[in-house]
């Protein structure tokens, strides 16, 4: 899913977002320093919720990051197209989380 940010609000890190590849904007409200939830506000599914978990591994110099989606499409939608879709997405996002943590705070 590639992300385009149209709204942030600073004071709970609130930030619309769209994706562009399935036709879904959602409102992303940051939970400092441990999770990262989302919800559709606007887009072609009945419900597309979910979060990213984030936890500091004891003694390393790593954190786990876990994402938990839930999507109910409409009948006509094809899951197998959704799933094929969310996986490519999911790996793209992933890329780009480790680019930009390596630009914050440098190779480990």
């Amino acid at each position: 899913m590639h992300f385009v940010v149209v709204n942030v609000a600073e004071r709970h890190k609130v930030v619309r977002l769209v994706l562009a590849a399935i036709g879904v904007v959602l409102d992303m409200v940051e939970h400092f320093p441990h999770q990262i939830d989302f919800q559709m506000v606007e887009g072609d599914f009945k419900q597309f919720f979910g979060n990213w978990h984030l936890q500091p591994l004891t003694g390393q110099q790593a954190t786990a990051l876990s994402y938990t989606v839930n999507v109910l499409p409409p009948m006509t939608m094809p899951i197998a197209l959704i799933e094929r879709r969310l996986k490519h997405n999911l790996a793209v996002n992933l890329i780009a989380i480790q680019n930009r943590a390596q630009e914050l705070f440098g190779t480990p």
